[in-house]
């Protein structure tokens, strides 16, 4: 029988953290974007965020490191953080964040992440009708079913989107995000 090797993974990290505040964010998201013209506003600066900011710091030099295979201490900046409220064209579509390496969302709500496959090209001649169950290698898209306390870590420049849990009957989906950047000593 022939043995199936996975080559060029792409990785990313799921937790679910129990010692945040919740609703203490979501309350800075709802007073900081409720009048933005999508929804997303910077929320860097509110003291309450500082614990969220040092998480996803850490977060993503824990993923870098299983990433890159090394226990080296790895120099990460936020490059901005925001507050969503919903969903809207900025996270509604298909996008990435060209200028960072990391990009994190923490779910205050249940809302569901998209992720497109980057290797869409090697799909071109598979016909949906012909899988069975879908998997790492035939998906072009993966479904992450976010609940509250989820955190989500990934390469930037990974295809992502957020859509409306139609199970759910919420009226807001509620996150905060971040883009984070590799510091060197050159």
């Amino acid at each position: 029988m022939t043995n199936l090797k996975s080559l060029f993974s792409v990785g990313i990290c799921v937790s679910n953290l129990k010692n945040v505040n919740n609703d203490e964010l979501k309350n800075i998201c709802i007073e900081k974007c409720k009048n933005t013209e999508y929804s997303k506003n910077d929320i860097s600066n509110e003291k309450e965020v500082n614990i969220i900011k040092n998480i996803f710091l850490e977060e993503g030099q824990n993923h870098l490191k299983q990433i890159l295979g090394t226990n080296k201490i790895i120099n990460l900046k936020i490059d901005k953080i925001w507050g969503n409220i919903n969903i809207d064209r900025t996270i509604g579509n298909p996008h990435n964040h060209r200028s960072s390496l990391l990009s994190s969302v923490y779910y205050l709500t249940n809302g569901i992440l998209v992720f497109q496959n980057p290797y869409l090209a090697t799909l071109a001649h598979i016909h949906q009708n012909d899988i069975d169950n879908y998997n790492q290698y035939n998906s072009d898209v993966w479904f992450l079913k976010m609940i509250p306390g989820d955190l989500v870590t990934f390469n930037s420049q990974l295809q992502h989107y957020a859509i409306q849990n139609i199970d759910d009957n919420m009226d807001n989906r509620i996150s905060i995000a971040c883009n984070m950047s590799m510091e060197r000593n050159i």
